[in-house]
């Protein structure tokens, strides 16, 4: 499970790779050192905007859209309810024809299919397009820029939701999907998340976090609850173990605000200043430190069997936030979170992550605090004024701080997450979040998937130093 926090934590921390040359002098000069073009303060600021206004987002939901969009939460309601099954069927044969009607009903309910007699799913596609179009222009009458931003949240939820739905046809996910290598979607589906990529700036076919479930939040009122579900109907212990599965995510983002906000402020301080640290950006980072701790203790205490059912978090919510098709330019899409390595390659952040959330992690990844902070250290040595480099190393201790308690999340999710990845699921292909189906023949049974797991976060807790 990764999110937002576990990046930023990852670009503030793991940018570092040393202390860089750095000459010493008695009067040191650390205005160079601390200057910046791209301002995180900025890129922050501008996330929340293109969020609805909040972080985590505050998506709007049917009611909200422009007419012509209201037709895909009418096509949700009719397929939320069979998309989920209780018992899922080892029968290749049988999947099959499962998977196949289910993507017949979605063609039909959106194209206006009368053997369906549900007009009210009927998408207008010419209609379609041109609400899409004009929110790309940030004209839509009777909309202000926040409620259209949130409308358009919650609509890219919706279709994401419908396009899982037909990728994989049942839920739990089952073999006959998963060994699948090309999907045609019908234009219903495909044109629309075409303009919602580049109106978010996002690459994956499938969707990630954001769509799956940043933009699927009830709010902080409901606990997170997701508005689209994919476990409508099921018994309370699947529904549980899917809100709390949200609102694991969503909350910890919620509670992570005030984080991002002081390491914003705690550069900018940094920025304005070319002797001893300022007070402000010593306090700021250590107020960071503090609703990290909280934070990660409140994922950790809530992470567990009771709130989130090992047996059912994976075949109902992990396996239908896969994807494992060929996406966009030919990059093989693993899930939905993309990994969370130090610096993760280019395209494969831009699959998962919209460019608001891009440009924010961006900014603090070249801001690099802690070389920053190292440098002036290294050029303080020789100050007449000793409290100069002791005011700094205050700085590079509280970032320690920060990798030991990043250090300790790692931990804690390596020795969670075993248990949830380990579930047996007789109907399915092994599958891991984050990398979805392994090469044929690298793992043969559960052990091994765990193991390769292991493996992955094990090299990840290695990196955190």
């Amino acid at each position: 499970m990764a999110s937002l926090l576990l990046r930023l934590a990852s670009h503030v921390l793991y940018a570092y790779t040393g202390p860089p040359a750095s000459p010493k002098s008695s009067n040191p000069d650390l205005s160079g050192i601390f200057a910046t073009t791209a301002s995180p303060a900025h890129a922050l600021e501008q996330l929340l905007k293109k969020s609805g206004g909040t972080w985590p987002p505050s998506p709007t939901f049917d009611s909200s859209w422009p007419a012509p969009l209201r037709v895909y939460h009418a096509t949700y309601e009719l397929v939320a309810p069979i998309f989920p099954v209780l018992e899922s069927s080892t029968s290749g044969a049988e999947n099959r024809q499962t998977i196949d009607a289910m993507r017949a009903r979605i063609r039909g309910l959106l194209s206006g299919d009368p053997t369906f007699d549900a007009a009210q799913c009927s998408a207008d596609m010419k209609a379609v397009l041109s609400v899409l179009q004009d929110a790309e222009a940030g004209c839509w009458s009777g909309y202000n820029n926040q409620s259209m931003q949130s409308a358009m949240l919650g609509f890219c939820a919706c279709v994401c939701f419908l396009r899982h739905a037909y990728r994989w046809g049942v839920s739990p996910v089952v073999r006959e999907a998963q060994i699948e290598t090309s999907l045609s979607f019908p234009l219903e589906l495909d044109e629309p998340w075409l303009l919602l990529q580049r109106y978010f700036g996002f690459t994956s076919p499938g969707g990630g976090l954001s769509t799956c479930l940043y933009f699927n939040t009830r709010g902080v009122d409901t606990n997170f609850k997701p508005f689209y579900s994919s476990v409508h109907g099921l018994p309370q212990l699947h529904q549980k173990t899917a809100d709390w599965d949200a609102r694991l995510f969503l909350e910890t983002e919620h509670r992570s605000l005030p984080m991002y906000r002081l390491i914003a402020e705690t550069i900018s301080a940094c920025s304005s200043f070319a002797g001893e640290c300022p007070l402000d950006a010593l306090t700021s980072l250590k107020e960071a430190n503090t609703v990290f701790q909280d934070t990660y203790r409140f994922f950790f205490e809530n992470m567990k069997d009771e709130n989130i059912s090992h047996a059912l978090w994976l075949a109902y919510l992990q396996g239908y936030t896969g994807w494992a098709l060929p996406g966009a330019d030919g990059v093989v899409v693993n899930g939905v979170s993309g990994g969370i390595l130090p610096v993760p390659p280019a395209a494969e952040e831009a699959l998962h992550l919209p460019v608001a959330q891009r440009d924010w992690l961006r900014s603090l990844r070249e801001y690099d605090i802690r070389a920053k902070v190292q440098s002036a250290i290294e050029r303080c040595a020789d100050a007449p004024e000793s409290t100069v480099a002791e005011s700094w190393q205050g700085m590079q201790d509280e970032l320690q701080k920060m990798v030991q308690k990043l250090r300790l999340w790692r931990m804690g999710h390596m020795s969670r997450m075993i248990s949830y990845e380990g579930v047996h699921r007789p109907e399915r292909v092994f599958m891991t979040a984050g990398r979805s189906i392994p090469p044929e023949g690298e793992v043969s049974d559960e052990t091994g998937m765990v193991q390769h797991l292991r493996g992955v976060l094990q090299e990840r807790l290695i990196q955190t130093v």
